[in-house]
């Protein structure tokens, strides 16, 4: 039976505790917090989905070994800043275990995420698209094949509804069992057919001179001028900084 978790929230500090990566972050834009998050755990597969109503930037720590692939599910918001690297509608980011890597939205956002652990991620690459698929040692952009990114798009809104409307249905072992399949066959699919765009910084560069949030690598020089300028703009009634999640 998939864990399965779907709740709404107007404080940044719960929103944020309540993404498994460990997130640190601040919301950076004056107004009323709202957001949503909804999160599947199938046997091996991981989804999560969520929706925030103002501008923000988070630093993401995964710190369970699996390869996970980062995308906006709208495509007419801006694009995401992953790790320094403008990440398009069409485009997403794999994000490296191990890394810290700034999340940042210039608005509302909408995102979505999956995941699978390096040895479901090989062994279903073999099986689904011939080859293995390695997980990757930075974060990176790619722009997966259209065919393949649609259709990890509809089937992870799909289980996202399906979550939050109808979570009895979803809970059935059949049903979780070919939603799990659909969605692990079109997450390898957008690997295997990505076109590879751009890899984030080695973690001794500066990553447009920002740190992350809690601490600065040694190699850093730079104070975290761009997020945190964003911050200082933007801080006053009505914006929210998150606290630190340890």
């Amino acid at each position: 039976m998939p864990d399965i978790v779907a709740h709404a929230f107007s404080d940044p500090d719960q929103f944020y505790s309540a993404i498994r990566n460990w997130v640190e972050g601040f919301v950076t834009e004056r107004g009323d917090y709202r957001a949503e998050f909804t999160r599947v755990d199938f046997s091996r597969l991981w989804i999560s989905r969520g929706e925030e109503s103002l501008a923000r930037v988070v630093t993401v720590t995964p710190r369970v070994e699996r390869t996970t692939i980062l995308f906006g599910t709208d495509q007419d918001q801006p694009a995401l800043r992953v790790a320094g690297i403008e990440v398009a509608p069409d485009e997403a980011a794999v994000i490296s275990f191990g890394s810290a890597d700034h999340v940042w939205s210039p608005e509302a956002s909408r995102w979505g995420g999956i995941s699978l652990t390096r040895e479901d991620l090989a062994a279903l690459g073999q099986a689904i698209s011939g080859r293995e698929v390695m997980p990757p040692s930075f974060t990176h952009r790619i722009k997966p094949s259209t065919s393949a990114f649609l259709r990890l798009r509809h089937l992870h809104k799909a289980a996202r509804h399906l979550a939050k409307k109808a979570p009895d249905i979803l809970a059935k072992p059949e049903v979780a069992r070919a939603m799990e399949d659909a969605l692990a066959e079109a997450m390898v699919l957008c690997l295997a057919s990505a076109e590879p765009r751009q890899c984030a910084q080695h973690p001794c560069a500066s990553r447009d001179g920002i740190a992350p949030l809690r601490r600065r690598h040694p190699c850093q020089s730079g104070p975290d001028a761009v997020y945190f300028a964003a911050l200082r703009r933007n801080r006053g009634p009505g914006a929210h900084a998150s606290r630190l999640l340890p």
